[in-house]
C-alpha cells in the first residue's frame, strides 16, 4: 500500500511515521507537512506543502492507496481565521484530492471533542451518536463540521470509502500541548458544578489503532478509548492544586482577558470544552479489530503529570 499522510511532522504524525515504519501492510508513504519530518524513513517521500495549498494536495496524493487525514490545529493560535482555513478548509482539500486523484480510501483523524461538551451527552457515548460540536470551542466545532461535511460527500461519492477515528485524549512522554500546561501550575480553577470526566490513551495504542484499521481495511467509525474515565476533581487532587470553584460564564470572561494579557496559552474555547463529559465506548473497536488499550486512564494521568513537571524545570 502507498499511503498519503497530512501532518506527517506534528506530534501524532511522528508516532504513527513509527509505527508504520515496521508495518508490512505499509510499503510507501507520501507525508505532506508545512516542515521537515521529525523522524527518518525509508519509507518516506516527504512534500512541503501546506493542506490550504489545493494544487499541491492533489499532486502529492497522486498514485495513492489510502489517505490519513492528520492535519489540524490543536493548540489554541490567536489568528481564528487562520485556524478555521487550516482544519476546515485544508480539510476539504484533502477530501477532494482523494476525489480528484482516485484515491479510494480515506482515513479521517477525528476526536471524541466533535460531540461538544453538552450537559446531555450520554455517557458512555457510541459511534452512532451524532456528533453536536460546540461553536464556543473552536476545536469541537472544527471536528464536529469536518464530520459534517464528509458525511454529505460520501452520499455524494459512494466511491469513497471512510474511516473515522474518533480518539480521547491522547498522552505519551513527548506530551507538551495545553493540557500538561494545565497541570502544572500550582493553581487550577473548576467551573462550579461541573465535573466532568476525561479518557486518556497511550500514543502508541492511537499508532496501533492506524495500524490494525490498514491492515484489516476497516471502514466506518471508530472510538479509540480508554477502558475507564477519570473525573476532573480526582485530576487537580493527584496534581495537588488548588482549585476554587468559578461559575462558568465568569470563568470563560477570565480566561479571555488572561489570553488577550498573554498570561494563559488558551481562551474560554478551552474552558467551554470542559464543561461536560465527552466519554466513549471502544467496544466496537475492540470488538471488531481486536484492539485492547494498554493503560488505563488514572496510569496515564501520569504522564500528564510528568509533562507538567517538565514544563516548571
Amino acid at each position: 500500500m502507498r499511503l498519503f499522510i497530512s501532518g506527517i511532522s506534528g506530534y501524532l504524525g511522528t508516532v504513527v511515521m513509527r509505527s508504520l515504519e515496521e508495518d508490512p501492510a505499509v510499503g510507501s508513504i507520501v507525508g505532506v507537512d508545512v516542515r521537515p519530518p521529525a523522524v527518518e524513513s525509508s519509507k518516506l517521500e516527504f512534500h512541503e506543502v501546506d493542506v490550504r495549498d489545493a494544487a499541491g494536495i492533489r499532486q502529492a496524493m497522486r498514485g495513492c492507496d489510502a489517505a490519513l487525514h492528520m492535519a489540524f490545529v490543536l493548540d489554541e493560535i490567536r489568528d481564528k481565521e487562520k485556524t478555521y482555513d487550516i482544519n476546515i478548509n485544508g480539510s476539504k482539500n484533502v477530501f477532494h484530492a482523494c476525489l480528484d486523484t482516485a484515491t479510494p480510501w480515506l482515513i479521517q483523524l477525528s476526536s471524541m471533542a466533535a460531540f461538544g461538551a453538552h450537559p446531555d451527552n450520554p455517557f458512555p457515548m457510541s459511534e452512532d451518536e451524532y456528533p453536536r460540536g460546540d461553536r464556543r470551542c473552536y476545536y469541537c466545532y472544527s471536528k464536529a463540521e469536518i464530520e459534517h461535511y464528509l458525511y454529505r460527500l460520501i452520499q455524494q461519492h459512494p466511491e469513497l470509502d471512510v474511516t473515522i477515528l474518533r480518539p480521547c485524549v491522547i498522552v505519551g512522554k513527548r506530551l507538551d500541548n495545553t493540557i500538561s500546561w494545565s497541570f502544572s501550575r500550582k493553581v487550577a480553577v473548576s467551573l462550579r458544578g461541573c465535573d466532568p470526566h476525561t479518557q486518556y490513551i497511550h500514543e502508541n495504542d492511537f499508532a496501533a489503532a492506524v495500524c490494525l484499521v490498514l491492515k484489516k481495511r476497516a471502514k466506518g467509525i471508530y472510538h479509540v478509548t480508554s477502558d475507564d474515565t477519570i473525573a476532573y476533581s480526582e485530576m487537580i487532587a493527584r496534581a495537588g492544586m488548588i482549585a476554587p470553584a468559578v461559575p462558568p460564564d465568569l470563568l470563560c470572561s477570565m480566561a479571555d482577558i488572561a489570553y488577550r494579557l498573554r498570561l494563559s496559552p488558551f481562551s474560554s474555547h478551552w474552558v467551554n470544552m470542559f464543561r461536560h463529559s465527552m466519554v466513549g465506548s471502544n467496544e466496537k473497536i475492540k470488538r471488531e479489530l481486536g484492539w485492547q488499550p494498554s493503560y488505563t486512564s488514572h496510569e496515564l494521568f501520569e504522564l500528564v503529570l510528568e509533562a507538567g513537571r517538565r514544563n516548571n524545570s
